[in-house]
């Protein structure tokens, strides 16, 4: 396991809290995953099965987004079967005096349909696939509410985990919405933080 710690927030109380919660999350997987490798194990020794291996890895990744603080924590569990399950969790935090773990909507300017707008450059992604591949893996219909996104070099990307829109086999798909479709949208401190170097 390689957890991240944070350093350097303005909003200390948020950053030590935001630090003993990636702890915490981190541990309780553990936790579990020791707990269900026992579980597997008395029952292969009960019933003369061959026991089955079971792994956890807990990485982090940091992104480039300006002045706001952005990582990601990715967790692969597997338990013996045909394949393991990966979750990956986004982080993009505010670093003001008031720090706070930023939502898709907390990006964009009051007044703008920002998800419409994704939706649609979404579903234009998805046709272009399609035609390339032809065929259609996805079963998208729209971004949520919790929806979680990362920035690279400047543009927004949408992310979905395994099996959330399309089959295992599709991966944890990505969107790549380019910084010209969206910056006129934010909201003046969001873009400034993400543009300052």
């Amino acid at each position: 396991m390689t957890i991240p710690v944070i350093s350097g927030l303005k909003d200390k109380a948020f950053e030590a809290k935001l630090n003993a919660d990636l702890l915490k999350q981190a541990q309780t997987g553990l936790a579990e995953g020791q707990k269900a490798g026992k579980q597997d194990a008395a029952e292969a020794k009960k019933y003369g099965w061959e026991p089955r291996p079971h792994a956890l890895d807990i990485s982090y990744e940091v992104h480039q987004a300006g002045k706001l603080v952005s990582f990601s924590i990715q967790s692969y569990i597997y338990t013996g079967g045909a394949h393991g399950m990966t979750d990956v969790t986004y982080y993009t935090i505010d670093n003001q005096a008031k720090a706070k773990t930023l939502k898709l909507a907390d990006l964009f300017q009051s007044g703008y349909d920002y998800r419409s707008i994704i939706n649609q450059l979404i579903s234009q992604q998805i046709k272009a696939q399609t035609a390339a591949d032809g065929y259609n893996p996805y079963s998208f219909e729209s971004i949520t509410d919790d929806q979680s996104f990362s920035f690279e070099n400047g543009n927004l990307v949408i992310h979905f985990g395994q099996y959330e829109i399309a089959p295992y086999a599709a991966g944890m798909p990505a969107f790549t919405i380019p910084a010209h479709r969206f910056h006129s949208l934010l909201k003046p401190e969001i873009l400034a933080a993400l543009t300052q170097k």
